[in-house]
């Protein structure tokens, strides 16, 4: 973001549920469904890392899911 006042109003408003969706990022199978269920955002002054996680097949755990966003949130900026 331009400024970090930009990415925390940016961060305030994805962290409310139904404000948004999160565009998949690498590949997904057709049909792929993100709820929201399993997100997690951080913010670093102008840097705003949005990350959320939804079965491709299977059948993991809420707490494999959770953790995969945990995880994810916490990637370097490329």
């Amino acid at each position: 973001m331009p400024k970090s006042s930009e990415a925390s109003d940016l961060k305030r408003l994805v962290d409310k549920d139904g404000t948004g969706n999160v565009a998949l990022f690498g590949e997904a199978p057709p049909g792929s469904r993100f709820t929201g269920k399993n997100y997690d955002s951080r913010l670093a002054k102008k840097l705003v890392v949005i990350a959320e996680s939804a079965p491709a097949s299977g059948r993991p755990s809420d707490a494999t899911l959770e953790t995969a966003a945990d995880v994810a949130v916490e990637f370097p900026a490329p």
